[in-house]
């Protein structure tokens, strides 16, 4: 990422730093540390329209009531504005005023080339230097974007891009520019929990070795702009971990408030670093090392 990019990011999500500090934290360097051996594993593959409908239920049990609307433009249409060759202002008052609202779980579903836990939400980023013009778009998505390799993996997947779609809608649900890749990590993991047993620990080895390959890329001690995406990546991975080690060993209670409150978050009634400050989920709680250590020791995969 360059400067001109996180300008860009920041502006259309509302993020407001990066916890650059985290690359000389001794517990972040310390589940780093952890990350070592790590495989990837290959389930049975699925019909596309299962990934959807087992996504769905999966969804609906979790957040019965979350409103579900993003708003949508189709490329074709986003196309079709361009060559209209508006000015800037103008462009972004007709892509706000043509976009509709969708229930997320009708955007369209598109695969690249790639695994079944590679995914991406897509959307619209403007390439502006005008900051102060950016402030006025609006989130708009365009199609779901999951790997050709379809399996049950692809389930978890689907419910990760989903999870980031409603939380992108909100601009300022998240505070630190490291941290929006938790939510979705921590429900892809609910996700494959409500699946089974098995699931998880497939789905916890891969999200590992995934978190392994971002280790490998960055230099420990430091954070550059050239290392932001990894490092967010590892930073929120770690954390999602911890939550949804909470979350599991948990009372009932105690699960059921997790989740109404990332409804509430997800809904733009809660900022994601208020409610991680309120259950101390943060690399200055050595718990964090403790958990990640005890989730690769009982909850992956064994040969």
């Amino acid at each position: 990422m360059n400067q001109i990019e996180k300008k860009l990011k920041f502006a259309l999500y509302g993020y407001q730093y990066i916890d650059y500090s985290i690359a000389e934290n001794l517990n972040f360097q310390r589940c780093l540390q952890l990350l070592s051996n790590h495989r990837r594993y290959k389930t049975e593959p699925i019909a596309q329209s299962e990934v959807i409908r087992i996504s769905e239920k999966i969804f609906y049990d979790y957040f019965p009531n979350l409103n579900r609307e993003v708003l949508h433009l189709p490329v074709e249409e986003i196309n079709a504005i361009c060559k209209t060759l508006p000015e800037l202002d103008q462009f972004i008052a007709l892509l706000n005023q043509e976009a509709r609202y969708m229930d997320i779980y009708q955007l369209p579903i598109v695969y690249s080339e790639g695994l079944s836990m590679d995914g991406k939400i897509n959307k619209l980023l403007i390439d502006t230097p005008h900051i102060e013009i950016l402030n006025q778009a609006r989130v708009i998505f365009s199609s779901i974007e999951l790997g050709t390799k379809i399996d049950y993996l692809s389930v978890i997947t689907h419910v990760h891009e989903v999870i980031h779609g409603l939380l992108e809608r909100n601009k300022g649900s998240v505070k630190n520019y490291l941290n929006t890749e938790l939510l979705s990590n921590f429900m892809e993991k609910a996700a494959a929990l409500s699946m089974g047993e098995d699931w998880l620990k497939l789905a916890i080895s891969n999200r590992l070795f995934d978190l392994e390959e971002k280790k490998n890329k960055i230099e420990f001690g430091s954070l550059t702009l050239d290392e932001i995406e990894s490092y967010q990546y590892l930073y929120s991975g770690f954390l999602a971990e911890f939550l949804f080690d909470i979350y599991q060993k948990g009372s009932l209670f105690l699960q059921k408030q997790i989740i109404r409150e990332i409804s509430k978050i997800l809904k733009g009634d809660l900022i994601l670093e208020d409610f991680l400050e309120s259950k101390e989920i943060s690399y200055y709680n050595d718990d964090i090392v403790k958990c990640l250590k005890k989730t690769i020791e009982e909850k992956t995969i064994k040969l």
